[in-house]
């Protein structure tokens, strides 16, 4: 029996049928959008993100669930090149994504991608990251950072880094340091 994070989660089903203004969401679609998705109305716009998110559920617990102890135990590798090698688990993840075209769902149409609304893109990372936790912080950054490089960056920029974002799952990542913790998180200290 198949296990589908997103049509088995009650909670995100109830918000997805009693919450969420598809109306709405729909009249704020571009007519590009509208006509990239072969959608002509709002109930058509809700079904198309639902099955792409229920897609995406399947893959999650079916494929990503069932190996994220073995993710866990794989090691992060620094070559001899002095480049960060992913465990071989977690590119595999990550390929199946790109491969299902998970990277370019939240990048805009200008760039190659489904410009998702971020509910969309914070629901996939959910159903994601209930499966595999480093997967999610792995795929977290597709839409996060194409969001940031295509609001503040220049067009050459979008052109350069958001195109590969969405046609070949490029990433990108987040330098952390705060006060007295460094890169340790858990080390802050509040008052």
């Amino acid at each position: 029996m198949k296990d589908n994070y997103f049509k088995g989660n009650e909670d995100i089903q109830f918000h997805f049928e009693h919450k969420v203004d598809f109306e709405l969401l729909y009249s704020l679609t571009s007519d590009e959008m509208k006509e990239l998705l072969g959608i002509s109305n709002a109930e058509d716009y809700k079904n198309n993100w639902l099955e792409i998110l229920s897609t995406l559920g399947e893959i999650s617990g079916d494929n990503f669930a069932p190996k994220a102890r073995l993710v866990e135990k794989q090691e992060i590798i620094l070559n001899a090149e002095g480049i960060v090698e992913k465990p071989s688990q977690i590119r595999e993840n990550l390929n199946v994504l790109v491969e299902n075209g998970f990277n370019a769902m939240s990048v805009g149409l200008a760039y190659g991608g489904l410009g998702s609304p971020s509910l969309f893109d914070m629901t996939a990372m959910e159903l994601i990251n209930r499966a595999c936790p480093s997967t999610s912080l792995n795929a977290c950054w597709w839409g996060s950072i194409s969001h940031v490089i295509e609001e503040f960056g220049s067009d050459k920029l979008a052109q350069e880094f958001c195109t590969k974002i969405a046609s070949e799952g490029w990433s990108g990542n987040m330098a952390l340091t705060e006060a007295d913790a460094g890169s340790d998180l858990a080390a802050m200290k509040t008052y």
